[in-house]
């Protein structure tokens, strides 16, 4: 019997025997074709090849056709660090060979060597290998993890209650202007209310944390890195600079 039941897998990738591995043993690994995989109660009690046991077909049992796919068992602590240096890639071959990881330490390998590659590194050369990592689009746009406890450029650092202050002044406006109807036109209304969106996600930010976090760098100018609620900030300011520019100027020499 089986709660859950997964056939009709084109490759099924799994470690042989059922205790755990180490060193060469680590690349022992099975393949089955045309598969299945038996489950009950989270513990896999059955895998072959060809077609399932109909005595695993029980009632309440999950069914799940893999259409031929892969499907293998998931990776144990499988992880990167952004920022660090040198490479150790050629420890992987040692491992797989059976090498024990403190003879590798030994030699001078290990999480030792990226400990020391790491120190030696200069700070641009950290801070060039992360942006390759980070970069969206190369010499345009990059993602950069910044701490900002200031305006643009970090000015006005650490002044959290000041900008606090001036984000509820802005939105106690906002919300005047709103309520008294003093804008008509959909456009200057939405302006604000994104105005005010961007704000509300700044000022959250500076009480929660005491900073914003900042991430979006364009590469190709010397421009601050900012965040998603800049952008709500800066795309409202236009669109209200149009609008009264554009919309509420002509409402008002009508209006004469």
């Amino acid at each position: 019997m089986a709660s859950l039941l997964i056939h009709n897998i084109g490759m099924l990738a799994t470690a042989t025997g059922s205790a755990a591995k180490a060193g060469a043993a680590q690349g022992e690994i099975c393949i089955l074709r045309n598969a299945y995989v038996a489950v009950q109660d989270d513990t896999i009690t059955a895998v072959g090849e060809g077609a399932f046991p109909q005595a695993f077909l029980t009632e309440g049992c999950t069914l799940i056709d893999a259409q031929g796919k892969l499907v293998t068992a998931g990776l144990v602590d499988a992880h990167t660090h952004l920022v660090f240096g040198g490479w150790r890639e050629d420890e992987l071959a040692l491992k797989l060979h059976g090498v024990p990881y403190l003879d590798i330490l030994a030699q001078g390998g290990g999480i030792l060597s990226t400990v020391r590659a790491t120190r030696k590194a200069s700070e641009d050369e950290l801070y060039d290998k992360t942006a390759k990592a980070l970069s969206l689009i190369p010499g345009v746009l990059s993602l950069t993890y910044v701490e900002n406890r200031g305006a643009a450029f970090s000015i006005l650092e650490n002044q959290i209650w000041l900008f606090v202050a001036l984000a509820v002044v802005i939105l106690c406006g906002i919300v005047y202007a709103l309520k008294t109807d003093k804008i008509q036109a959909p456009i200057g209304k939405i302006s604000l209310l994104v105005i005010a969106a961007g704000a509300i996600g700044n000022v959250i930010d500076r009480v929660v944390n005491h900073y914003v976090v900042d991430m979006i760098q364009l590469e190709f100018i010397r421009f601050p890195i900012f965040n998603i609620a800049d952008i709500y900030v800066c795309v409202g300011v236009a669109l209200f600079a149009f609008y009264y520019l554009f919309i509420h100027k002509d409402a008002e020499e009508v209006d004469k």
